[in-house]
Parts: structure tokens; C-alpha cells; sequence
């Protein structure tokens, strides 16, 4: 994963000689983003007083929060990173993080073999609702096969 002004540095240094030389290229894909902007769509710049830097994030917020950036950036544009979007992305990271544990507190004591009923004894609701859970757990894999992983990071947010 490279930003794409690496099109013409080390993709084509390193493919050209290997499709010259063996007819195969050293790689099965490649991922290019572009590039991180502030909220404004200006290049991040040290002059212009602009830069956010990673590690002050991490510091400050958890490197959770800057994976879940990443997660959640649609990388085919430029990126945009401003000290707005990361709270936001806080709150968002709390209601999952909140979810998950009031979920996982719900099942502890689920047993699987005992407790999971049959699938006709289910009500209405309870069947839309394992239906919609499938229809979310096959758009991920999808959206993680197509490495859209802001979808995911949509899909989820929309759900809470």
C-alpha cells in the first residue's frame, strides 16, 4: 500500500525489471491512496502550521483511534484528517466499544448447545433480525475482499 505518487517510483522500478527479466511481476496487487489533506483539502504542511501528526494522536487518543482513521478513510481521494474528524471518530469508537461490551455482558453466560433455539421457533423479528445480521457479515467480507474498508466502517456506524 503506497501513496500514488509511488505510480511512477518503486511500482514501475521494481516492475519493469521483473516482467523484463522473468515475465512475472513481484506482486499480485497493489493499493494506492492519496494523499492526507486537513479538513480543507490542503496539503499537509509544516509551514502552513497544517500537520497532525500520528503519534501526537496516538498519544492523546489511542493508536485504536488512528487504526479506525485508516479504517474508515476512503482512500481512493485524497485523505482528509482534521482534529474534528478524529473526535468524531472518538465518539463513534466509545459506541462500539460500549456495544460490544454491553453485548458481550448480555451472552456470558449464552451457551450455544443449550440455548440456541431452533430456527421455526423464532419470531418474525428475530428472523428479520438474523437475516439482516447475515446480509451485514456477507457485505463485509465483501467490502474487506474489495478493500473497502470504509464501507465496513459505514455499515457499522450505521447500525448504531
Amino acid at each position: 500500500m503506497e501513496g500514488s505518487d509511488q505510480h511512477r517510483g518503486w511500482f514501475q522500478v521494481s516492475l519493469i525489471p521483473s516482467v523484463a527479466t522473468t515475465g512475472i511481476p513481484p506482486f499480485k496487487k497493489i493499493l494506492t491512496h492519496g494523499f492526507v489533506v486537513d479538513k480543507e483539502g490542503k496539503k499537509m504542511s509544516k509551514s502552513l502550521g497544517n500537520v497532525i501528526s500520528p503519534q501526537d494522536i496516538i498519544e492523546k487518543q489511542g493508536a485504536e483511534i488512528l487504526r479506525l482513521w485508516t479504517a474508515y478513510s476512503d482512500y481512493s481521494e485524497d485523505v482528509k484528517i482534521s482534529d474534528e474528524i478524529i473526535a468524531q471518530l472518538v465518539d463513534m469508537y466509545r459506541k462500539i466499544r460500549n456495544t460490544m461490551r454491553f453485548l458481550l455482558g448480555s451472552i456470558d453466560d449464552f451457551d450455544p448447545a443449550v440455548n440456541t433455539p431452533d430456527y421455526d421457533s423464532l419470531l418474525e423479528v428475530d428472523r428479520y433480525m438474523l437475516s439482516r445480521t447475515m446480509e451485514f457479515a456477507k457485505n463485509t467480507m465483501e467490502h474487506y475482499d474489495n478493500f473497502s474498508f470504509y464501507k465496513v466502517c459505514q455499515e457499522l456506524f450505521w447500525l448504531l
